[in-house]
């Protein structure tokens, strides 16, 4: 449930061709009497509370992500362990996967989804970087 909250949170944090947020942009859309816009603000999952202290976690770990060039740097075991030092807390080896988990749920949410494409055509194929003796006759 939780990584179902933390990919829409993804979602709402992509950043629109004006630079603004996704979430704004569905703000000023169902301002404006937009359905659409009214249910993926409306959309969102269950926030479980029991499970709150992962997600703040989760949230402060990423205040110290790195980010590359095009996209935010996936977290990385180093990346626990050094808050671990720092912070002191020692979360069970499940919780540390689930901060992982999380962290992959928010990125995939992050990621522009083309919902005019089948999903089968959104999947990038990977090619010789030369052509194969196929391709050349």
């Amino acid at each position: 449930m939780l990584a179902a909250f933390v990919t829409k949170r993804g979602e709402a944090f992509r950043t629109a061709p004006d630079g603004s947020s996704a979430r704004a942009h569905w703000d000023e859309a169902a301002r404006r009497g937009s359905e659409h816009a009214r249910a993926l603000l409306d959309g969102w999952p269950e926030y479980p509370e029991s499970l709150a202290y992962l997600d703040g976690w989760y949230q402060d770990i990423s205040a110290g992500r790195r980010e590359g060039m095009y996209a935010i740097a996936p977290l990385t075991w180093s990346d626990i362990d050094a808050w671990i030092r720092r912070t002191g807390v020692e979360p069970y080896p499940h919780e540390s996967r689930a901060l992982l988990t999380l962290d992959a749920a928010f990125r995939s949410g992050l990621r522009e989804k083309d919902d005019t494409k089948p999903v089968e055509d959104q999947i990038p194929i990977r090619r010789p970087a030369w052509p194969t003796k196929k391709e050349e006759a």
